[in-house]
């Protein structure tokens, strides 16, 4: 009887789930085992049949098996191989599932190798970290975008010299204003949550992360103001945003500020940032705030990615197989 040849599948290895749609998952296997096998003339006859009942016979008992290689990949299971990189669950709970002997044979070489657990637990830490830190920075960069290609006269002028054009203008700020905060109470949250399910049992480290948290961020009157802001959207409207051209003999500057009059009509600010707003007179510069407290969070997620890899470091260097 013919055999099925081991072809091995790239850019399919991520975490089984039962809810993925089965058919896609076939349909893309077999299309890739297809232009594989083509120059080989394998695929007609009852090649595809073959494959596609052994695809669906590992599929269905990835549902209900306990075996590593078919949770994490059911195409390659399904063909028999082995799983050679880590999952593209790339979380730290993923690194937990890790069987015992995901050592075994790591950087020798042999069948299955794969990273030793330490090190794949770092990767997936300092990646949390680091798309925690994206969902807000990929919010500010699409803020600053808009800011910075008004600078050019060109784009700039045509817009402001039309109602409509610029009304347009401030609807589009004010979307991403929404995102950057949103996004800001997030990432906040997340990391909160992520500190304590992993390093609860650090005390120095979590000691450090209060520490900087308070230096950076509870005595920041941008990050106070920033955090009601999100609330002022969520309970009360979006904020009145205008822009402002500053001009020189030789540039011009245009930016976004927020009518402080409404703002301050909510009775939802604090005392201390109620008088920092009043303090800024009319109006509140919120690109320029929205742009210093990006660059603290980035400075501050930075740190904790590298202090992370401080506490890993030991375990970054253990030889291979322990």
């Amino acid at each position: 009887m013919a055999f099925l040849p081991l072809v091995r599948i790239e850019g399919i290895n991520r975490a089984w789930s039962p809810v993925v749609d089965e058919d896609q998952v076939i349909t893309v296997a077999e299309s890739r085992f297809h232009a594989r096998c083509a120059p080989k003339r394998l695929t007609r006859g009852p090649w595809g049949a073959v494959f596609r009942n052994r695809l669906r016979s590992a599929l269905e008992s990835a549902a209900t098996t306990t075996t590593a290689e078919a949770r994490r990949d059911p195409v390659q299971f399904a063909l028999g191989g082995t799983v050679k990189s880590m999952p593209a669950d790339n979380t730290p709970a993923a690194a937990e599932q890790l069987p015992a002997g995901a050592n075994a044979g790591a950087d020798q070489g042999q069948p299955g190798a794969r990273l030793v657990r330490p090190r794949y637990r770092l990767v997936a830490l300092i990646g949390a970290v680091k798309r925690m830190s994206y969902l807000l920075q990929g919010n500010v960069r699409q803020y600053r975008a808009l800011v910075a290609r008004l600078q050019d006269p060109a784009v700039s002028f045509p817009i402001l010299d039309d109602p409509v054009a610029h009304g347009d203008l401030l609807g589009e700020a004010e979307r991403l204003l929404h995102n950057v905060v949103t996004a800001m109470s997030t990432r906040v949250n997340q990391q909160r949550r992520f500190m304590a399910a992993y390093f609860s049992d650090d005390p120095v480290l979590m000691q450090e992360y209060r520490d900087r948290i308070a230096s950076d961020f509870t005595a920041s009157a941008e990050a106070a103001f920033l955090k009601g802001l999100r609330n002022y959207i969520a309970h009360m409207q979006l904020p009145v945003a205008q822009s402002q051209e500053a001009y020189t003999a030789r540039s011009v500057r245009i930016s976004f500020i927020l009518s402080a009059a409404p703002l301050l009509e909510w009775d939802g600010w604090n005392a201390d940032t109620r008088a920092w707003i009043v303090g800024h007179g009319r109006d509140v510069p919120i690109a320029d705030i929205v742009d210093t407290y990006a660059r603290v969070a980035d400075e501050f997620d930075r740190w904790l990615a590298d202090r992370i890899g401080v506490k890993y470091r030991a375990d970054r260097s253990l030889p291979t197989g322990r």
